[in-house]
């Protein structure tokens, strides 16, 4: 064999086992460079015409979750974020807020009706200033800033029961702790 048929021939192989480890894992996991830093600030306004200022919500657990009428996965996962606001939301060390990402008010009200409505804020994000400081490469994305408003979690795609028990439970118990 010539040398550079030995060098193809490895490369080849190289890239094929990159490839099989690569479909082994989860391929909506895009890890986060965000998770374990400080939160983007943002002031924005809600749909009631209020700012909303993230900054204010120092000491608090704050749950922000990025959404869009356009995504039938926000749907889906709309029943699940009503139950986080119903069972957390009285607390108060904690705080959840959605933010409508590149879309319009008018929809969204409507999609919030036909929808049972929302037990927690929703903010505007009509440029997508906001997505673009939290990384938001598509809806639903939410994340858990701790109480001293560090990012300790990015969920892409809708949020479950799982995530509840194993992502906001875990950090609402630290925050207890402090």
């Amino acid at each position: 064999m010539r040398p550079w048929q030995v060098v193809t021939g490895l490369g080849v192989a190289a890239l094929l086992v990159l490839f099989a480890f690569g479909l082994r894992g989860d391929p909506r996991f895009i890890p986060s460079p965000l998770v374990g830093k400080t939160a983007p600030a943002f002031e924005t306004g809600t749909f009631d015409g209020k700012t909303v200022r993230l900054g204010d919500l120092k000491g608090k657990v704050v749950l922000v979750n990025f959404w869009a009428t356009w995504c039938q996965e926000c749907r889906v996962e709309h029943p699940m974020l009503e139950k986080i606001a119903a069972d957390y939301g009285g607390r108060p060390d904690f705080a959840m807020m959605g933010i409508l990402y590149q879309d319009k008010v008018e929809k969204a009200r409507l999609y919030l009706q036909e929808t049972g409505g929302a037990r927690y804020p929703q903010l505007l994000d009509m440029q997508g200033r906001i997505g673009i400081d939290y990384g938001v490469y598509g809806v639903p994305e939410t994340f858990v800033i701790d109480r001293a408003g560090v990012i300790r979690h990015k969920q892409a795609g809708a949020v479950t029961p799982e995530f509840v028990a194993k992502v906001l439970e875990p950090v609402l118990k630290e925050a207890g702790k402090r």
